[in-house]
């Protein structure tokens, strides 16, 4: 897989749609470009005002990589969904962040990779 002269580790898409919302994800080499509010080197970062993903490209494995963009999705799902850690019960929570992943999956292709 290659981008702009350069072989990429893992499939990077420029942006995932949730919820017919685009979020732009922009990949960088070095974990203090990733974390925008310099406070703990954050692996991924999301801006939900801007629908914006940052993702560290240089994840260690496959699994890293898809865990840090799967993370910060699911921060979106939360937002998107109204979802209440705290007074929500676990059924309803699971079940939204459920059909968060759904709308993912189906939303960008992915199920249509699977057949």
């Amino acid at each position: 897989m290659k981008k702009s002269g350069t072989i990429l580790k893992y499939h990077q898409p420029p942006e995932i749609t949730l919820f017919s919302k685009p979020y732009k994800i922009t990949y960088f080499k070095s974990l203090g470009d990733v974390d925008t509010e310099k406070m703990c080197y954050s692996y991924g970062e999301i801006s939900l005002r801007n629908a914006s993903i940052r993702i560290y490209s240089e994840s260690p494995t496959e699994r890293d990589h898809y865990q840090i963009l799967v993370h910060e999705l699911l921060h979106a799902v939360a937002d998107e969904l109204n979802i209440d850690f705290k007074e929500d019960c676990e059924e309803k929570i699971i079940d939204n962040l459920a059909l968060g992943i759904a709308d993912i999956l189906v939303g960008n292709g992915y199920t249509a990779k699977l057949k």
